[in-house]
């Protein structure tokens, strides 16, 4: 969520102040907005804009760079007002190429040390808001690899913000879903819903380097499909969640367990206030599992 509201709180001030400088030269334009990026430590690179037979800013082509990554917008319309106020953003593309990984040192020093770190980014995501409706058609995104020689994964995805409700989609190259979020604040609440495919999830966690221990993941696959809506309300986060589909297989088991393979469905509520979780298993709920092993069944 915080890589999202930084993109888009850079991306929002880039386009309004070309809109603020759309009468001045390029190169103008060039210094004046990145005398404002400086502060977020990005850069604008280049930069593409006209005024069209409608009074309102197209931007062609735009490049920003920062720190964590390097940004593409492509063909971006801003719907202007009669008094150049901003109304609406849709973008036809944006191209993200990741240069640090997912999860930098630089983002954990940012972590708050004192007071409750999960209640404090859930109020963060209550707080979170536009002042315009905002629309990203398509986005690809390619995760930072340390490695040039590494098979590299390219993600596809849309974005909307309409009516206070945040969406995202993200899907693999072959145009997979992966996942979607569906997320509303209201200053001091929020509630959302998340889809996600296990599997897919985690060959696009996998590309971030971020995987189970070795002797946890060799030879065992993960699948399931998990539907979840949250509510913040009150410091109160309630979840109700299903993961049907779910399997696990292992075929080299872990430590003495042997192969096994494990199948089911699950549904539950978890509450968590005050530093307390509570979780309830709905009793339709139910696991089966098959190991090899027969000591572990005895």
């Amino acid at each position: 969520m915080r890589f999202i509201k930084v993109a888009l709180s850079i991306l929002l001030a880039t386009i309004l102040l070309i809109s603020l400088v759309f009468f001045a030269r390029k190169q103008i334009a060039l210094y004046s907005i990145n005398n404002y990026l400086m502060a977020h430590k990005a850069q604008l690179s280049c930069i593409d804009f006209s005024l069209t037979s409608s009074l309102n800013l197209f931007v062609s082509k735009a490049c920003i760079n920062t720190l964590h990554a390097d940004i593409e917008l492509v063909n971006a319309s801003v719907q202007l007002f009669s008094d150049f106020q901003i109304g609406a953003i849709n973008v036809k593309a944006v191209n993200i190429s990741a240069k640090t990984k997912l999860l930098a040192p630089t983002d954990i020093e940012q972590h708050p040390k004192e007071g409750n770190s999960i209640e404090h980014y859930l109020s963060k995501v209550a707080q979170f808001s536009l002042p315009m409706p905002i629309t990203i058609e398509e986005f690809t995104y390619l995760p930072f690899y340390p490695q040039a020689n590494t098979t590299k994964s390219l993600f596809h995805g849309q974005l909307d913000a309409l009516e206070n409700t945040i969406n995202l989609v993200l899907k693999n190259n072959e145009q997979d879903h992966i996942l979607s979020a569906e997320i509303t604040p209201s200053v001091d609440s929020f509630t959302a819903k998340l889809n996600t495919d296990l599997a897919r999830l985690a060959q696009f966690l996998a590309s971030h380097q971020l995987t189970l221990p070795a002797h946890l993941s060799k030879g065992s696959t993960v699948e399931g499909k998990l539907a979840t809506q949250l509510q913040w309300h009150e410091k109160t986060l309630t979840a109700n969640s299903t993961l049907s589909q779910f399997s696990i297989d292992s075929t080299t088991g872990i430590e003495q367990s042997g192969p096994f393979s494990i199948k089911g469905m699950i549904s539950w509520q978890t509450t968590i206030t005050n530093n307390k979780a509570m979780v309830t298993v709905d009793e339709q709920s139910f696991i089966s599992n098959k190991f090899s092993n027969k000591k572990l069944l005895e």
